[in-house]
């Protein structure tokens, strides 16, 4: 996957923002839905998810498995790691879903409230759900 800068501080260029739409385009047409809907798409696909992840510049800030960026958190294992706040997360994949929708939420220590949220990156419920999935096999 080409990493794609997508998540920088000072917003997306014009090919982030191509990349962004042919991701929406190739994850399929899924009606719009407020973020707390993600749960009634469908199951999440990992396979499509880590696409996405590429297609749209997550690793362009993100680094996994010693590839990507280093403006956000390394997503490495975060599907093993505990929850930052467990009585608010109870479980990784909790965690990692509503960092994805409220992006600004939570901060980890040492980083900004540089990533876009979901609307910002045309992304759809069954989107997100594809990335949590994703996120869920970095063990």
């Amino acid at each position: 996957m080409a990493l794609v800068a997508g998540c920088r501080a000072g917003g997306r260029d014009e090919g982030d923002r191509a990349a962004a739409a042919a991701a929406a385009d190739t994850a399929g047409k899924a009606a719009r839905e407020p973020g707390d809907q993600a749960a009634r798409a469908a199951p999440g696909d990992a396979r499509r998810g880590e696409l996405l992840f590429g297609q749209i510049g997550c690793n362009g800030c993100h680094l996994v498995n010693g590839v990507g960026g280093m403006v956000g958190p390394e997503l490495t294992g975060v599907a093993s790691r505990p929850t930052p706040d467990p009585g608010r997360w109870p479980s990784a994949e909790a965690y990692v879903r509503a960092s994805i929708l409220e992006p600004g939420t939570y901060l980890v220590p040492g980083y900004t409230a540089d990533m876009p949220g979901p609307d910002k990156l045309g992304l759809a419920p069954q989107h997100v759900n594809d990335l949590v999935a994703y996120l869920m096999t970095l063990l």
